[in-house]
């Protein structure tokens, strides 16, 4: 069957740690595709491959605003997003590399 791999696993792995009246959230997630093809011949492939996301927050005391730091795909893992073929051509795209930032929010 197209598009469907054998196994897929996630795990998430979430912590709250209080310091005073603040606290700081992390949270680190886990998936893992055995691998599939995207057409009903078997030519194009997409191998095995893990993603792993971090992120940690910190919220003062009423949670008013809070600024977070997070990195998804953090291994850079190599990810086909979708494939096509013809007779003539084959085509096909990249899921996002490894993309990092920081974000702010304010409560109102």
């Amino acid at each position: 069957m197209e598009r469907a791999p054998l196994l897929t696993t996630t795990a998430q792995l979430r912590w709250l740690l209080p310091i005073g009246t603040d606290r700081i959230e992390t949270t680190a997630s886990f998936y893992h595709n055995s691998g599939f093809y995207f057409d009903p011949g078997d030519e194009i492939q997409q191998r095995a491959y893990n993603l792993v996301n971090l992120y940690v927050k910190y919220a003062p005391h009423g949670d008013r605003w809070s600024v977070a730091a997070w990195i998804n795909n953090a291994f850079n893992a190599t990810v086909l997003g979708g494939a096509a073929a013809s007779p003539y051509v084959m085509g096909g795209f990249y899921n996002d590399p490894r993309l990092f930032g920081l974000s702010a929010s304010v409560h109102y």
